[in-house]
């Protein structure tokens, strides 16, 4: 348009401005697809699609479009009017199809509105029935209906675009319906659908049926065809080699009341089945044979349990309708839960087995056929407790909580456990049934539902250590045979140190510092007595070294045994002479004087005693590094005589030589008139001193002071000489002549000094 206009620059200004003002209109005939494509009229010029013009504002114009126009082939316009387009406010309705319309700055358009249709060609194929199409006569003529307008032959319909028709297709009397050519994509059935988007043939194809007649026997029954119910006799026309689902209606009753069952049909094929007619020119029958049905019912008692019929158990209701003649499977399980409890199964009322086969009489057509199956409820009994114990039940374990359901009358032996073990620290402990009942009881099954509650209580064990292990033992306050309390037991622990240790303290579970220890049992407890060693002689702890004689005290100048625990580190022995004083930081003080020590050891020090102490009771003093020093007591006798001992293949045998130094035994046995030397401790004073600690010399002779015998049964034989033992230290030799007439074997003797006897020993005589 610009460049059309370029000659208006050459006109004077004021000329262009008394020229009317263009106003931009444009002409379009409306249609959301954009399909239409109509044509119209401006000015006498035509136009098929949209067009704007620019108008003088204020000039005349005629704008024309036809009612009806086939733009092209199927396609159809048809025409309402025409609709004035405003800039600021709605669309205005036109009257008219040619108007004169006056261009105008306010309105912007001109639009066509109308409706785009195609076209339907309805075709009836069908050879030899056209006669037989009418829209007036009756049903047995066929018929075309489009969208409910009928069609009796070939016609051609407008359809509005993208809308929505609806075929029907009614056959004439000796045909059926094929369906509809082209295929649309939508059902071939006589009703069908589809969307009307193009212009479109559709052909209804009908061909001769076959004339299938249905029947029963007896007649007058209902059959299915085609999942339709029909009456028989009745004759259908159907296609040739169309499939058609035919079925009986089983059971059904007839109009006198009577009830029938479908037997089988006349072709051999199942109830339901495909039927396929053949030719078109020949009539097919098809006979349904039913045979007299009876009302047959299974029931239960109490009414509503479960059966199993024919292999099922989930049918809508156990009242069937079943042939004469006919036998069926029916079961009744053998237990069963009904209302929350369990039943069992007692009975059929036919007297027959759970499951039986039952055939239906002749006589049940009139009668009918009812069988019931009775059910015992079973007892039911619910054992209780707070925690989950296992109950005999007639010698099966159950675990509470516990049911059992026995048949009633049945009497239940039931035994409840004294004591759960749940593991090596806890357990429950039986406190006996709520009613009262020991924990072995006898119950007999009722009809009501029971329940016995058993009453346990928790128990923990409380264990009491010792470290050392030998140091103590742990007294409880009440004791318990295992060392299991009820849960709130108030409980008292005393510690008892044995000799040789001394209590420190409690630790574990429970703290404590004193030896007595209270705590309640909420839980299981470990606690330990912690003990510290100390050294500990008993009372009679001092003796002779040659080991327990009839003298409780000892002789100044003896070997003696001081026995305890704790009393030096380690064993530990000194010289022979002169024996020491200290031994692994040991030392044995009688006042302000060391004992001489044979040697140390934690159980037995082996020291030599002054020879120079008077009878009297005397305080030993026993001190070792690092332990606390230990006061020992001790009573000191002039003679407390002792004869030493060795072992020998696990035999006791005394400390004797032969007269060659050699040492006696049950191996090299003494002589009979042989001179044998008994070796012996605490025999009393010497008539010349010994030095204490030192070995005696050989060239020192020191006799006995006291006198001293050999008793040899019922003989008192006297010893040739006894006195201080060359060689060693504290220790004296009794010189003894065997008499001729000594008896052989082992010789039971011991000594006597002063009148007090020593220990007996035995000495092997050949």
């Amino acid at each position: 348009m610009r460049a059309r206009l370029w000659w208006l620059g050459l006109i004077p200004a004021a000329c262009l401005a008394q020229s009317p003002a263009l106003v931009a209109t444009r002409i379009y005939v409306e249609d959301p697809g954009g399909r239409a494509r109509a044509w119209f009229w401006v000015d006498g010029v035509a136009y098929n699609g949209p067009v704007t013009l620019f108008w003088p504002e204020g000039s005349k114009h005629i704008i024309s479009i036809p009612r009806e126009q086939e733009i092209a082939a199927g396609i159809r316009w048809t025409t309402a009017n025409w609709v004035g387009v405003h800039r600021d406010r709605e669309e205005a309705k036109l009257d008219g199809l040619t108007i004169a319309v006056t261009a105008h700055r306010d309105i912007t358009a001109f639009k066509a509105v109308g409706l785009l249709e195609y076209l339907l060609w309805i075709q009836i194929v069908s050879p030899g029935s056209t006669p037989l199409f009418s829209c007036t006569l009756g049903p047995e003529y066929g018929k075309i209906y489009v969208n409910g307008q009928c069609f009796a032959g070939n016609d051609k319909i407008w359809i509005p675009a993208d809308s929505e028709v609806l075929l029907q297709a009614y056959p004439p009397r000796g045909f059926v319906f094929n369906g509809w050519q082209p295929d649309l994509g939508a059902s071939q059935a006589f009703e069908s659908k589809f969307l009307m988007n193009r212009p479109i043939v559709l052909s209804a194809l009908f061909a001769p049926a076959v004339r299938v007649t249905l029947l029963t026997e007896p007649p007058e029954l209902q059959l299915l065809a085609d999942r339709t119910p029909v009456w028989t006799p009745i004759t259908l026309d159907w296609g040739e080699g169309s499939r058609h689902t035919v079925a009986p209606v089983s059971p059904q009753m007839d109009l006198l009341g009577r009830w029938w069952v479908f037997q089988s049909w006349s072709n051999g094929q199942p109830a339901q089945h495909i039927y396929i007619p053949q030719k078109s020119n020949v009539p097919e029958t098809l006979t349904a044979r039913f045979v007299r049905g009876a009302q047959v019912s299974f029931l239960t008692d109490p009414p509503g349990m479960k059966l199993e019929v024919d292999g099922r158990d989930n049918w809508p209701s156990t009242n069937f309708i079943w042939g004469v003649g006919t036998t069926h499977q029916v079961a009744a399980p053998a237990e069963q839960v009904f209302r929350g409890r369990r039943w069992v199964f007692a009975g059929w009322s036919n007297g027959g087995p759970a499951a039986q086969s039952v055939t239906v009489p002749e006589e049940a057509a009139e009668a009918g056929l009812r069988l019931v199956a009775r059910y015992e409820m079973l007892a039911r009994l619910r054992i209780e407790s707070a925690h989950e114990v296992p109950v005999q039940v007639n010698g099966s374990t159950c675990r509470t909580p516990c049911v059992i359901e026995p048949r009633q009358g049945s009497v239940i032996a039931l035994r409840a456990p004294q004591v759960v073990e749940l593991d090596e620290w806890r357990r429950l402990e039986f406190q006996g049934w709520a009613d009262q009942a020991a924990a072995e009881r006898l119950w007999t099954a009722g009809p009501s539902e029971e329940v016995l509650t058993l009453n346990y209580q928790p128990a923990y064990r409380v264990l009491a250590l010792v470290a050392p292990a030998e140091g103590a033992t742990v007294r409880f306050e009440p004791p318990s045979p295992d060392g299991f309390y009820a849960a709130g037991s108030a409980l008292r622990l005393v510690a008892e140190p044995r000799p040789g240790f001394r209590f420190k303290l409690w630790d574990g579970d429970v703290p404590g510092a004193t030896p007595e220890l209270s705590l309640a049992v909420s839980e299981p407890r470990i606690v330990r007595a912690v003990l510290e060693r100390i050294p500990y002689v008993p009372p009679s702890g001092v003796r002779n070294a040659a080991g327990v004689t009839p003298e409780p005290g000892v002789a100044p100048g003896s070997l003696i045994a001081i026995y305890g625990v704790h009393l030096a580190p380690r064993y530990e022995a000194g010289p022979d002479s002169p024996l020491a004083q200290s031994l692994a930081g040991v030392t044995v003080a009688l006042g302000e004087r060391l004992l001489p020590l044979k040697f140390v050891a934690p159980e037995q020090i082996n020291a030599q005693l002054f020879s120079d102490l008077s009878e009297g009771d005397y305080r030993l003093l026993v001190r070792q590094a690092e332990r606390e020093p230990l006061e020992v007591p001790l009573r000191v006798v002039r003679n407390a005589p002792g004869l030493f001992e060795r072992e020998e293949g696990g035999r006791m045998v005394a400390l004797a030589l032969h007269e060659d130094g050699s040492l006696i035994g049950y191996a090299n046995p003494a002589r009979k008139g042989e001179l044998v030397t008994l070796l012996g401790t605490g025999f009393g004073p010497y008539r010349r001193s010994v030095p204490d600690g030192f070995a005696v010399p050989e060239a020192m002779v020191s006799e006995l002071v006291d006198e001293a015998e050999i008793v040899v049964g019922e003989r008192v034989l006297k010893p040739e000489w006894a006195g201080a033992a060359v060689g060693q230290v504290g220790v004296t030799a009794l010189r003894l002549r065997l008499p001729a007439d000594a008896p052989s074997g082992a010789l039971q003797l011991t000594a006597r000094s002063a009148g007090k006897p020593s220990n007996p020993v035995t000495l092997p005589v050949q």
